[in-house]
């Protein structure tokens, strides 16, 4: 796949940071508090880590934010760090998630973790798998006009792809092993172990 970096050999990053969906720890990021707290969590600095590990030089600064229609918020950033940039195009990170200070959160019959209503979006981590399946990032270029475009995908933050690894996680946790067919010839293996740890 074709990856483009800028005049100075830095990576632009474009995914879903938070979509108010259903995550693997049974809790539901509010997309009205997702929205303001990560536009508040770009105006003041917009930190982009690895792994949420703060003992680590920062990965890169948010560009830019913007909700969709259906309240999942998207990032735009630029990964500045050597060992971040090595990572993100050897697809060893694949999604954004976000870190959050303080979280209020209140009983949700859709959620058994809960709903996460206010706090303090502190950073936004590149990760190796994100709790919420469907928050990838896609490696982009800027166009002429300064709009984004899309020139390596790194992880499918496809809602079919999403869609089909919720239901087959709990499949994993009964096979010794499960290979997964999922949409657009994409396919992955969840050990038991690997179940248990999400």
């Amino acid at each position: 796949e074709k990856v483009e970096a800028t005049p100075g050999g830095d990576l632009m990053c474009y995914g879903r940071a938070s979509d108010g969906q259903l995550d693997h720890d049974e809790q539901i990021v509010d997309p009205q508090f997702s929205s303001k707290a990560i536009r508040d969590w770009l105006a003041t600095g917009g930190n982009v880590r690895v792994q949420h590990n703060a003992q680590r030089d920062p990965a890169g600064v948010g560009l830019e934010v913007s909700t969709d229609e259906s309240g999942a918020t998207w990032v735009k950033s630029l990964i500045v760090e050597d060992g971040a940039k090595k990572l993100l195009l050897a697809k060893a990170l694949t999604a954004y998630s976000v870190g959050i200070a303080r979280p209020t959160i209140v009983r949700d019959p859709v959620a058994k973790g809960g709903r996460i209503t206010s706090g303090t979006i502190c950073e936004i981590s590149l990760v190796d798998r994100p709790s919420n399946a469907r928050c990838g990032v896609t490696l982009v270029k800027s166009a002429g006009d300064g709009t984004p475009e899309y020139v390596g995908e790194v992880f499918g933050a496809d809602d079919d792809i999403a869609k089909a690894l919720d239901a087959d996680l709990t499949k994993a946790a009964t096979d010794d092993l499960v290979n997964v067919d999922l949409p657009k010839g994409a396919s992955i293996s969840i050990s038991p172990a690997d179940f248990a740890a999400l």
